[in-house]
């Protein structure tokens, strides 16, 4: 019999973030498997947390409810280094891919041809995807970093290639999960009820439930989701 602590999931999702160094891949992660996490400890010592327990390619999980049934996210950064020395593993199974880049960097923005280039390599031509520009909080705060990215241009790029854009900011809650929740997801299950394959199993899987699980992340504070 399952526990209270180990509900049933009806599907599951994998998604593969990827985009240059320093564009916040880790920190878009979070926002959409650990947001209370982020909320209690702050972005920058939940990220730290998540480097520190899982080096290299770890990926975080949750459970989400949509019309009824439960779907496993399961969303995994991608490491730089990875494009060099990919084998594709880190697509195999993927329903969606998320390119990230960072607004005030433009190189990030240039190179995500190479990151598109490569998921052409390696996952199919039915996979969802969605570009986001990561840190759109900073140009409007007045600090050093000025927006070197306009939107305009991200909007005409993204066109080009068919891939839905957004411009977010993980430092605060909400944009990131909209244009998940908005966006991607309703596509990703537009495409596999397309392929017949949004059906619920007969063998649902368990999973644990994330705020039931403790984390070392400081005195009272439990995990919203676990890394697996």
């Amino acid at each position: 019999m399952t526990s209270p602590n180990e509900p049933k999931y009806d599907h599951r999702i994998k998604l593969v973030v990827v985009g240059n160094a320093g564009v916040g891949k880790k920190s878009i992660v979070m926002r959409l498997t650990n947001t209370c996490i982020v909320e209690a400890v702050g972005l920058d010592q939940a990220v730290r947390t998540f480097e520190r327990e899982h080096p290299g390619t770890g990926f975080m999980h949750r459970v989400i409810e949509r019309d009824g049934e439960k779907i496993m996210l399961q969303v995994w950064p991608v490491p730089v280094k990875s494009m060099i020395e990919t084998t594709g593993r880190e697509y195999q199974g993927a329903h969606g891919v998320i390119f990230v880049y960072d607004v005030t960097d433009k190189e990030s923005f240039e190179g995500l041809i190479n990151w598109v280039n490569e998921a052409d390599r390696h996952s199919p031509d039915w996979v969802c995807r969605l570009m986001l520009g990561n840190k759109a909080d900073l140009p409007a705060m007045g600090g050093q970093e000025k927006r070197d990215v306009e939107k305009a241009e991200a909007q005409t790029f993204a066109e080009m290639l068919e891939i839905p854009f957004r411009e977010v900011s993980a430092n605060f809650d909400g944009t990131v999960e909209e244009a998940f929740l908005k966006v991607l997801l309703p596509n990703i299950i537009g495409r596999e009820k397309a392929k017949g394959k949004w059906v619920v199993e007969d063998r649902a899987v368990e999973a644990r439930v994330a705020d039931r699980v403790e984390a070392p992340l400081g005195p009272g504070i439990r995990r919203c989701c676990v890394i697996m």
